[in-house]
């Protein structure tokens, strides 16, 4: 932290040196340069009811969820972004051998990229650094601007996070916008390794075209806009497509480490690490909409998602489809909304971990139930929200002896099925969750 916090210091105070500056919140302008800083917290608790035959039914749980640290410049038709991450499992690393792994926190550099105007279009960019794959509306929201605690559980079989690479990006005339990307698909914050390879394709290129109308902004460089007029709205679809490259002593969607979504991780995809390893093919496809209409003294808004997504290689195949719609009403700091999402899995996720347990998951679809209320407070920069989440058929891992694990929460322990008398069961589980942001 100290060589960041020594680079922030340098950059600020030779800008002062050199020019006349305006201070604005947590921003600094100093000729042609803009440098704003930002940062936030989010605490969360979750009371969840479980049914575990050797625990407590009533599980509790505190965590520092989110805590980041941003600066952004922009200096003539150039825009220049970092983001950290201090906390939470964004930050996890292994530290120590995968024989014996020891789990902590170390400050994750989560998004560098820098943007670049072209000379002969004024709305059209260049991306080249780590940044987050365009694909999917609710995986670009940030944390700060969501409405609700978390994502959805769609999240968790089809978001791939952050990758490094570049992008082409921009709005054509006022309301087509779009983003075309070539990412390496090893995910980010990759060490540098120089291994030997079998590559047949560039491994991950994404696709994401939109429309809008009413909304301030390109839905990618800023996907949660503010409507400028009584009715805004926008229209969506992605799609995205990565052919495994052999590389070392496995493939790249295989060692991918971090952003990883379920349908690629190994304990519930049996195909994707089986020996010997094969290069595998995984497709993408989706889209979104968002309708935000003024009835005054509120603000009514709707907004969905529908995405599916399959892995294959010579073993086999396995797909997974889920959507989600959300509808809140918004009165000057108060807002209450309700979300439903839909997620079906698929038959052959977790195949293998045990012979007496063929099918694991199963294709039952796993739904979720959220109400929800937020408040808000010093413009924005503080926000209060609550919820009771409500999962209906979640798979429950009952360890032995141990306890019960949502794997909604703890999916790696899906692995327990591995030892005689442990089970993977459907489950309602009720629950009670709040946060608390606060940034700037």
């Amino acid at each position: 932290m100290m060589r960041y916090s020594l680079t922030l210091r340098l950059a600020t105070g030779a800008l002062l040196a050199v020019a006349p500056v305006r201070l604005s919140a947590a921003e600094v302008t100093a000729g042609d340069v803009t440098l704003r800083f930002g940062g936030m917290i989010r605490p969360l608790w979750l009371v969840q009811r479980v049914d575990d035959p050797y625990r407590h039914k009533t599980q509790l749980f505190h965590f520092l969820r989110n805590a980041r640290l941003s600066l952004a410049a922009d200096y003539k038709g150039m825009h220049l972004y970092s983001e950290l991450t201090l906390t939470g499992r964004e930050a996890e690393i292994p530290l120590s051998p995968a024989t014996n792994p020891t789990w902590g926190l170390n400050p994750t550099l989560l998004d560098f990229y820098g943007d670049v105007r072209l000379p002969f279009a004024r709305q059209l960019y260049v991306r080249l650094g780590q940044f987050k794959v365009p694909f999917g509306r609710e995986q670009l929201l940030k944390y700060q601007d969501m409405s609700f605690a978390e994502r959805s559980p769609v999240w968790l079989f089809f978001g791939m996070g952050r990758d490094v690479g570049g992008a082409l990006h921009g709005t054509v005339g006022e309301m087509l916008d779009f983003a075309l990307a070539i990412q390496t698909g090893v995910g980010r914050d990759v060490p540098e390794r120089y291994l030997p390879e079998v590559v047949e394709m560039l491994p991950l290129v994404v696709a994401r075209v939109g429309l809008r109308g009413g909304f301030e902004g390109n839905a990618w460089l800023f996907p949660a806009p503010r409507p400028t007029q009584d009715v805004a709205w926008n229209v969506a679809a992605n799609v995205l497509y990565s052919k495994d490259a052999l590389t070392g002593h496995s493939t790249v969607l295989n060692v991918r480490s971090k952003d990883k979504p379920l349908l690629l991780q190994a304990n519930w995809n049996p195909y994707i690490a089986r020996r010997p390893l094969e290069v595998g093919e995984f497709l993408a496809a989706g889209g979104d909409l968002s309708l935000s209409v003024a009835l005054d003294p509120v603000r009514l808004s709707v907004e969905g998602e529908a995405l599916w997504a399959r892995y294959k290689n010579t073993y086999g195949e396995l797909s997974a489809l889920g959507a989600w719609v959300a509808a809140q009403v918004s009165w000057k700091t108060v807002t209450g909304g309700i979300r439903y999402s839909f997620l079906r899995p698929d038959t052959a996720m977790g195949q293998g971990l045990s012979q007496s347990v063929p099918q694991p998951i199963g294709d039952k679809p796993i739904q979720e139930l959220l109400p929800m209320v937020a408040f808000s407070f010093l413009d924005g920069r503080v926000k209060l929200i609550a919820e009771v989440p409500i999962w209906l058929d979640v798979p429950v891992a009952i360890e032995q002896g141990v306890g019960a694990y949502v794997l909604l929460h703890q999916w790696d322990q899906i692995t327990v099925i591995r030892t005689q008398g442990n089970r993977i069961e459907r489950q309602t589980v009720v629950g009670v969750r709040a946060a608390v942001q606060m940034g700037f």
